[in-house]
């Protein structure tokens, strides 16, 4: 059941959606990664918005998520996971973010990892079809070109 839009995202950013494209699914989605009313404004007008998430064992996973299109794209920017738990870090992100590209009806995610420091976690990435590049990320952790490790995937 569509929200009314001005409540959801604001009545300025409202006016740039199609009247009923925000779902109720797709707001839950997003305040389970964390985003406030004013990030969901932001994401849903395009804009990269930061994130942080609790995990086991370590300080919070910070990423952040942006819709381009048809494609979701998403990626850790810092997880310290002291315990030997960033493995487990990833993969809750993965979990959460994937139930964001079906609430949004996303065709493609886009995972990444910008700069990537840790050895095991690198390789573990490779040997999962992750691929070296660059990313540019918001202003909010500095802004800029980074590299990163990245891999497409379909929506399912």
């Amino acid at each position: 059941m569509p929200l009314v839009l001005d409540r959801c995202i604001g009545k300025d950013r409202a006016k740039l959606l199609p009247k009923g494209s925000v779902t109720r699914s797709q707001v839950q989605a997003l305040r389970a990664l964390g985003l406030n009313k004013r990030d969901r404004r932001a994401f849903f007008v395009g804009e990269a918005v930061p994130f942080s998430l609790s995990t086991t064992g370590g300080d919070p996973t910070l990423g952040f998520v942006q819709r381009t299109g048809r494609r979701l794209r998403a990626g850790i920017v810092d997880v310290k996971a002291l315990s030997g738990f960033g493995a487990r870090a990833f993969l809750q992100f993965g979990e959460r973010i994937r139930t964001v590209a079906r609430a949004i009806g996303a065709a493609e995610l886009e995972l990444f990892g910008v700069a990537v420091i840790n050895p095991r976690i690198e390789a573990m990435l490779i040997r999962h079809g992750f691929v070296p590049g660059e990313t540019m990320i918001p202003e909010a952790f500095g802004g800029g070109t980074v590299p990163s490790l990245s891999k497409l995937f379909p929506v399912r």
